[in-house]
């Protein structure tokens, strides 16, 4: 590429140049994404596609956590539990993101610990060896009656839930 602003100088800039000058960017100002548009189609469907997300991001926001924005400080002991069942749904949800993690184990786990901070309480209660282990045994019941069966969560999914939750490591690769 070559430019002749103003002065009437031709300055060459390569195409690593440019790739190298957004990488830096994008580097040295945290929350600045740069993409590139080959036509103007793209760029285009780009602005759309930000200005609708834009538009949306308070409503997100809003209903992200709307299960606590009734919750003031004079909130009955009822609401308080509904909102607690709303933060133990959310946190079996979770675990069943994790590779292998099934309803039943996510579900053994939460009656165990009902949200992310008792789970990292306990851990920090613990020595680094016992806290990677503290879920193994936690019993997962399958099936109901003549079929039923029970299993334990085991000393593979106890390490990576306890390094997730534990890390500080953000090139951490959770499998």
């Amino acid at each position: 590429m070559s430019c002749d602003e103003g002065g009437g100088a031709f300055t060459d800039v390569s195409q690593l140049d440019c790739s190298q000058a957004l990488v830096d960017l994008q580097l040295s100002h945290g929350g600045c994404v740069v993409r590139e548009c080959e036509e103007e189609e793209d760029l285009v469907q780009l602005i759309v596609s930000s200005t609708k997300a834009l538009a949306d991001a308070p409503c997100r926001r809003e209903n992200l956590f709307s299960f606590f924005s009734d919750l003031g400080s004079g909130a009955s002991r009822k609401e308080l539990q509904e909102a607690d069942n709303k933060v133990s749904l959310i946190w079996q949800h979770q675990l069943t993101l994790f590779n292998g993690v099934s309803g039943p184990i996510a579900s053994a786990i939460v009656s165990v610990y009902p949200s992310p901070a008792h789970l990292l309480m306990e851990y920090e209660s613990c020595d680094s060896n016992s806290a990677e282990l503290l879920l193994q045994d936690i019993v997962v019941r399958r099936g109901v009656g003549a079929v039923s069966s029970t299993k334990r969560v085991g000393p593979a999914l106890s390490r990576r839930v306890h390094s997730f939750l534990t890390s500080t490591d953000p090139t951490m690769l959770c499998t």
